[in-house]
């Protein structure tokens, strides 16, 4: 068996390099974070420009099918891709958005959720946090509390997301919410989409650890309602029940 990559390949690889060395020079090392372990205002402002620049050249969605602007690229391709990128130390897209968000959307979202969000996306002009963690919850999610009940065109959120990655940055917020307490444990879970904007309660702090960094917030606490563009249109970004097909 042959384990060499191929000469279109290599090509690759050598593109990405060129590409680093002429935006960054012959001597760059990387962003120094080394006592920044959580992330700097301006460790996070220098990796949304350089988003700005992959999506500039069309390299923000490795995986993406190029008819939603990703590249197509094969597993080969995208290992070459992130492999280059890390070893240069140069940020790459954000993995909430591009590597979380975007694909539940490509298999499980409505047409309209998909012309709202992948072209941002795409296009780094929205950035995207995890609503998975709560004070009693974390990976478990039979665990889960925070509850989201419709009413009319809304989805009225009750509970708290804490330890949430950059939630004080993102414009959105992907969460885990549990729409029926009836259901078996793991089930009964759904995926809603939520707009910064819209939720009254971001970046509230819920215990000490909350602000042990700029990044574990608490990022909802007591109840919020999230509707926003929804109430417009008459649709609830929900995108899916968990537990259906055993996720």
């Amino acid at each position: 068996m042959e384990f060499e990559f191929t000469t279109e390949q290599e090509s690759w690889r050598n593109e990405i390099r060129g590409w680093i060395r002429e935006e960054f020079g012959a001597d760059w090392n990387g962003l120094d974070v080394s006592n920044d372990e959580e992330g700097s205002d301006e460790a996070w402002a220098f990796a949304k420009g350089i988003r700005a620049k992959l999506a500039q050249k069309q390299w923000t969605a490795p995986a993406w099918p190029s008819e939603h602007g990703g590249m197509g690229l094969s597993f080969a391709e995208q290992a070459i891709f992130n492999e280059e990128l890390a070893y240069h130390r140069v940020p790459g897209p954000d993995l909430i958005s591009v590597g979380y968000v975007g694909p539940t959307l490509l298999v499980y979202g409505t047409d309209e959720q998909k012309e709202r969000h992948l072209d941002d996306i795409v296009n780094a002009r929205a950035s995207w946090c995890q609503g998975y963690s709560e004070p009693g919850s974390g990976s478990d999610l039979a665990s889960l509390q925070t509850r989201a009940v419709k009413d009319g065109d809304d989805y009225v959120i009750n509970g708290q997301k804490i330890w949430t990655s950059n939630a004080h940055r993102a414009d959105w917020m992907f969460a885990l919410v549990r729409t029926d307490p009836d259901a078996p444990k793991h089930r009964g879970i759904s995926y809603l989409l939520d707009r910064h904007e819209d939720a009254r309660h971001y970046g509230a702090p819920t215990d000490q650890h909350a602000w042990r960094t700029r990044l574990q917030r608490g990022v909802l606490r007591g109840c919020a309602r999230s509707g926003g563009e929804s109430r417009r249109r008459g649709k609830p970004r929900l995108v899916r029940r968990y537990g259906d097909d055993g996720l």
